[in-house]
């Protein structure tokens, strides 16, 4: 059951990973179409790379240091453009969120 939870904790975390992506390519100051595209990029390319290499029904397996270095590689990066917008905050709260479920995942089931 704890599984399950923290499993629904990752994936709202991985929503909040494509929304700072989002929120940062919002405040570039470029013109608007450009961010737009920017935006969507940037969230489409993160959402395939973790579907594929990092999702609990990944397409491949990695090494578990390997994996666990880009999920924090996601994440902290997801946390730096919250704080280069201004939010830091937010930014700090994600990085925790994180770490408390990448603990609660690697309790044993």
């Amino acid at each position: 059951m704890i599984r399950n939870l923290a499993l629904a904790i990752r994936f709202l975390l991985e929503l909040c990973i494509l929304a700072s992506f989002a929120a940062w390519a919002a405040h570039l100051q470029i013109p608007v179409l450009a961010r737009i595209a920017l935006g969507t990029l940037a969230c489409a390319a993160a959402a395939v790379l973790w579907g594929m290499l990092l999702s609990p029904k990944r397409r491949v397996d990695l090494a578990d240091p390997v994996r666990l270095g880009m999920e924090a590689c996601f994440f902290l990066t997801a946390a730096a453009a919250l704080w280069q917008i201004g939010l830091a905050e937010l930014a700090v709260a994600l990085l925790c969120a994180a770490v408390a479920d990448r603990i609660l995942l690697a309790l044993p089931a």
